[in-house]
């Protein structure tokens, strides 16, 4: 297929080296003068020197800024995707044949494509001002462009040689204060082998599409049996979570956001793709009155991103209790109790399909 993980290409982790040590540059600490402390830009310098995979968030300090700088690229202000998705804590997936990149948190909020000034958010199309561009082996972003497709997960400025991306006003706070999801017990499951993963999955007809709106339609014309949908997805406990996976029949791997696409599917319901879109769907239900088969949408914790935009999403399957795909705690489909502290903290809302 063509595809891999950008993090893993040697052209761009050199690439990203320079870049790092002109933005670490910009990010050592200042003295009271305002002069940069020369002992602790060493440090950070020997640090990225020393160890090509060093992240860029690990050499900048807590609620300081991070600065990613400029390249001219025939007379155009760019910046490269794969820093600002470092910076974000994005996850990313390059496909090398149609040389576009998937970007997000849990599932790919963002998709992105060289040469086009077209892209995608939350599966809704993105008209950039000036196309996408491929430099020494990395994608680019146009400066004037990062408000349409990133204004909402960041606060930025821009200047001539720089882009600074402010911290998120309660940094220390949400990063630090809301600890890491913890696992639960493993849950009793039945086996899945491989060869029977595409005879679990058969493609399902899917609803129709209106006005862009998606209509869903139960197996049985009327209500859909989430008791089903719960029993269903029990069965793929222990699946593997892969960030930006295709069809599951395809490729043996979910991510958040195609689960919860894979399982309603199978109740004959259209979901799109990302979890942002899947989040505009249905009628919202707080948290007291949650119903089996009610879709959970979360924040993820980020450094520079804000709190305000859905990052993950799970079934409600009863009792406190979600099924969902993620790559923490456990590595894939897992049972997840919502009352922990991490999803109780992170939890933004939660939606509910019917059957139309």
């Amino acid at each position: 297929m063509g595809i891999t993980f950008t993090g893993n290409r040697v052209g761009r982790i050199a690439l990203l080296l320079v870049l790092l040590l002109n933005a670490t540059a910009c990010t050592a600490t200042m003295d009271p003068k305002g002069k940069q402390s020369e002992d602790q830009q060493q440090v950070t310098l020997e640090q990225v020197k020393s160890n090509k995979g060093v992240h860029i968030l690990s050499v900048i300090p807590y609620g300081s800024e991070a600065r990613i700088p400029v390249k001219k690229l025939d007379n155009q202000s760019y910046i490269p995707v794969q820093l600002l998705a470092d910076v974000l804590e994005y996850r990313t997936l390059w496909d090398e044949d149609s040389m576009s990149m998937k970007l997000g948190v849990n599932g790919p909020e963002f998709e992105l494509q060289a040469d086009s000034a077209k892209a995608l958010k939350a599966d809704k199309p993105v008209s950039l001002s000036k196309p996408l561009v491929m430099d020494q082996d990395s994608l680019y972003i146009p400066v004037e462009s990062l408000g349409d497709l990133f204004g909402s997960d960041m606060s930025f400025r821009v200047n001539d040689t720089e882009v600074t991306i402010n911290p998120t006003s309660t940094d220390t706070v949400k990063i630090k204060g809301v600890e890491e999801p913890t696992a639960e017990p493993p849950a009793p499951q039945e086996d899945i082998h491989f060869w029977e993963k595409a005879a679990l999955s058969p493609e399902q007809p899917t609803a129709a599409r209106v006005h862009n709106h998606y209509i869903a339609a139960g197996a049985d014309g009327g209500r859909l049996d989430f008791d089903q949908m719960e029993a269903t997805a029990k069965r793929y406990l222990g699946i593997k979570y892969q960030f930006g996976t295709g069809p599951f029949a395809q490729t043996g791997f979910f991510d958040c956001s195609s689960f919860m696409q894979f399982l309603f599917a199978k109740q004959n319901v259209d979901l799109p793709r990302t979890a942002r879109a899947q989040s505009e769907l249905g009628v919202n239900v707080s948290r007291s009155q949650l119903q089996k088969g009610d879709m959970l949408f979360f924040y993820v914790p980020g450094r520079f991103r804000t709190d305000e935009v859905v990052g993950h999403v799970g079934l409600y399957i009863g009792n406190g209790m979600m099924i969902h795909s993620s790559p923490k705690p456990q590595d894939g489909v897992q049972l997840t109790d919502i009352n922990q502290p991490y999803w109780k903290n992170t939890y933004m809302k939660a939606a509910r399909i019917s059957a139309s």
